[in-house]
């Protein structure tokens, strides 16, 4: 999902990547400018490098994997769109 906020336009999204409590690495559906990635782990913003690093302009991998199970961790990103 594409919002305007102040006048960059922000995409928000679910990471691509399985949550099983062992997979670090996860996508965004589109590159982002360097710099503009915005993680969250379960709706906390998480910090760089100590909770991810960024691989390349579409891919992050966690420190720790989020963990899977019947309430699995939820991973949104929020960047813009190079």
């Amino acid at each position: 999902m594409a919002t305007l906020k102040g006048g960059l336009v922000l995409y928000k999204e679910a990471a691509t990547g399985f949550i099983d409590s062992a997979n670090t690495i996860f996508t965004s559906s589109f590159s982002f400018i360097p710099g503009t990635l915005r993680v969250f782990l379960n709706g906390l913003e998480q910090t760089s490098p100590e909770d991810y690093i960024e691989i390349d302009n579409q891919t992050i991998q966690f420190v720790n994997p989020p963990l899977g199970g019947i309430d699995s961790d939820t991973v949104q990103l929020i960047y813009q769109r190079s």
